[in-house]
């Protein structure tokens, strides 16, 4: 007998969870268990579609296999952003933040990942070369992600 995994995309934040002050966002497309993991993701794109905010939830088994993947996901954040480190910052466990530009230049990227419980969080804001999301808005939108988390994940 197969599992069904569970639709975890109710943990995702929603469009009215983005506050920039001046942008209005709405889902473009979200998906069950994004990569064949359990979890779920979400893409929220700018009314202008000038940024983009990737939403991506993986559910693991535990917090030790949860923290695995996180540090593995941040060793491996060089491969699609140019000129950025990783930096602590300020949402859930291990919090990191990584900015700089996409490998081909196209666009600023901003990437913050982090854990919570058993659930690892990686949100991606794109927008155009040199106008990357502000700070604010990335502790915002995380934090409002990780109680999301917080509060729909159980067990």
């Amino acid at each position: 007998m197969s599992r069904v995994a569970p639709d975890y995309r109710r943990l995702l934040i929603e469009p009215g969870d983005i506050n920039t002050g001046t942008d209005t966002f709405a889902t473009r497309s979200s998906a069950t268990n994004p990569g064949g993991s359990d979890g779920g993701s979400a893409l929220f794109v700018y009314q202008h579609d000038t940024r983009a905010i990737g939403d991506t939830i993986v559910i693991l088994p535990d917090r030790a296999a949860a923290t695995t993947t996180f540090n593995s996901t941040v060793s491996a954040i060089g491969t699609i952003i140019t000129g950025g480190r990783p930096q602590p910052w300020p949402v859930g466990t291990g919090g990191t933040v990584v900015s700089g530009t996409s490998r081909d230049g196209s666009k600023a990227v901003i990437v913050l990942l982090f854990t919570e419980g058993r659930a690892v969080v990686r949100l991606e804001f794109d927008s155009a070369p040199g106008d990357p999301m502000p700070p604010q808005v990335v502790t915002d939108v995380g934090k409002k992600q990780q109680i999301a988390v917080r509060t729909g994940l159980t067990g």
